[in-house]
């Protein structure tokens, strides 16, 4: 590969125009012979792990963002499912509570049925009696 190139490749990792601007910017590429194609060569490689490394730890800050949403959304969702769960147990409770309800008014109208029956038939005695 041609010098020129290098330099470009370089230029555009390092985000940067001239070779004094990117011994500014990298200070450790002071001590390099910059009219060297091996130097560049050198540059060229520390960028190109430099970005590696940058976009490994890019994807490892997003995966654990990622771990931190899908933890919050976890917690939610338990804590909608006990809330769930509690409405379940509160309407299972009504519904026995109704159950136990309707026995009672059943029970009632029985009795009630069962006295009215009795005071008909009282009544009825008390009628055939002032009769005779």
């Amino acid at each position: 590969m041609k010098i020129a190139e290098l330099k470009q490749q370089v230029y555009v990792l390092a985000q940067v125009d001239t070779t004094q601007a990117l011994k500014r910017k990298f200070k450790e590429f002071n001590s390099l012979d910059l009219r060297k194609t091996a130097s560049w060569m050198q540059v060229l490689h520390f960028l190109q792990a430099r970005t590696q490394t940058a976009k490994v730890d890019e994807l490892q800050s997003e995966v654990a963002a990622a771990e931190r949403r899908w933890k919050q959304e976890d917690e939610k969702a338990a804590a909608l499912n006990e809330r769930l769960n509690e409405g379940l147990i509160e309407l299972q409770d009504m519904q026995q509570d109704e159950q136990s309800l309707q026995h009672d008014s059943q029970a009632l109208l029985d009795e009630a049925e069962a006295y009215l029956k009795t005071l008909t038939h009282r009544a009825e005695r008390k009628r055939k009696a002032s009769l005779n």
